[in-house]
């Protein structure tokens, strides 16, 4: 069943996504995807189906009742001659029989089999809700990482409609110093340039944001044309901090090979169960009938239960067994191998990931402090060139540097998000 107060933020969400004025957090845009997407709907539906087939009754630990009636008339030409000499001649005979039962068939010992297959039939249920998992994690991380992106280039809207604003005042100032014939055109058509590439840059990032808005809207199930914007960048929480303490036994891959480990070694117990006897009860209650025009038996009628045993056991089947339990340890072989190699991957992953992160830390403090500096450069000669005591040639190096380190700063805060939910996809964090 669907969480109802989540139903109502996805709602809540696809409103303020239709008007396209409010900030989505990312909260609310995962629930959207994690409802729509079209994986993890049909991982749902296999992890129900899984749920299903976990039943006794599946792996043959029930028994079985039947039930059924029949009744069935024929006409013959009928001749019977008897050793007294007797002889009974009756062409177009009727005859009628009726009958009716009830039929229980119970296995109850097949070298524990069935066990084994009630066992096998839990572990692929509980594989399916691991892949299940899987869908939502990686959906989560694509979802997560296009709204870091969108993040990342508002940023660089934002900035870039800064320097705009900067380069036009530069040029207008550059424009009349030139008028007034106190500098060289080249000085007024450098600024042109200069606030021409900005303008052109603040188009290309707008363009990135409406494609990559476009492919995040279809992940999760709106419509590509809406606009709506996401939060601002947040600093690292102590959830950002405590995520490093986890392990990869938590890793959804690795639980997912685990579970097919077992498997494997469910198939291969129930391979050498096939080498046991197969015990079955079986009861019944029978009634019959049969009616008889001509002949010597006019009416004979049976009915009562009945109950029997039968034991099955098996001496040569052309080495069928041997051979399925020799594939199953070949099988489990694998399985084992699997897991320890997914094992080494994924700590070596989790660690170069945690180390990324903790260098990305570093290059954030340094161009944060970069950035303000720059700004600071950047103010100090625009009002230096206001009042005349520099040249645009300074001032275009300088907010050269200014733009740089913003678009450094931005990066980095990209990457330590994207490495962020790189970390809380190895160890198996949905949201």
């Amino acid at each position: 069943m669907i969480n109802k107060s989540i139903l109502v933020s996805c709602l809540a969400l696809l409103c303020s996504i239709s008007y396209g004025q409010d900030t989505i957090p990312l909260q609310d845009v995962l629930k959207q995807a994690l409802m729509h997407n079209f994986d993890v709907i049909v991982a749902s539906g296999d992890a129900q189906i899984a749920g299903i087939n976990n039943a006794k009754g599946e792996a043959g630990m029930l028994p079985t009742v039947s039930a059924g009636v029949f009744d069935t008339y024929s006409t013959n030409d009928l001749l019977q001659r008897f050793a007294n000499g007797q002889e009974i001649t009756s062409p177009n005979a009727g005859g009628n029989q009726f009958g009716a039962f009830v039929q229980v068939d119970w296995v109850v010992f097949d070298g524990l089999r069935m066990f084994h297959s009630k066992r096998r039939l839990e572990a692929l249920d509980e594989q399916a809700k691991i892949n299940l998992q899987l869908r939502m994690l990686d959906i989560s991380r694509q979802v997560a990482n296009a709204y870091a992106e969108l993040q990342r280039l508002e940023t660089l809207i934002e900035f870039s409609s800064q320097l705009i604003t900067i380069a036009e005042e530069r040029k207008q100032i550059e424009k009349m110093r030139w008028e007034a014939g106190l500098v060289a055109k080249s000085n007024f058509l450098r600024s042109g340039v200069s606030l021409n590439q900005l303008v052109v840059s603040n188009l290309n990032y707008k363009s990135n944001y409406s494609k990559t808005l476009g492919s995040l809207n279809a992940l999760i199930g709106v419509e590509r044309s809406m606009t709506w914007w996401p939060s601002k960048n947040a600093e690292a929480t102590p959830e950002f901090e405590n995520i490093l303490i986890g392990g990869v036994e938590t890793n959804a891959n690795i639980k997912l090979l685990l579970i097919q480990q077992q498997v494997r070694n469910l198939e291969l117990k129930q391979a050498k169960a096939g080498r046991f006897p197969t015990v079955a009860l079986n009861g019944a209650y029978n009634f019959n009938r049969v009616d008889n025009t001509a002949g010597f038996s006019l009416l004979n009628r049976t009915y009562g239960p009945q109950a029997g045993i039968t034991i099955n056991i098996p001496l040569f089947n052309a080495g069928s067994i041997n051979r399925n339990i020799k594939r199953g340890e070949v099988l489990l072989k694998q399985s084992e191998a699997l897991v320890s190699a997914e094992r080494i991957r994924t700590a070596a992953l989790l660690e170069g990931n945690k180390a990324s992160l903790a260098q990305i830390e570093s290059i954030l403090k340094i161009e944060k402090e970069t950035i303000a500096w720059s700004k600071e450069l950047v103010d100090i000669e625009m009002e230096r060139l206001r009042k005349g005591q520099t040249d645009i040639t300074a001032l275009y190096q300088i907010q050269t540097d200014y733009e740089n380190a913003a678009i450094r700063l931005s990066d980095a805060i990209y990457q330590r998000t994207i490495t962020y939910n790189e970390i809380k996809f190895i160890l198996g964090n949905v949201q």
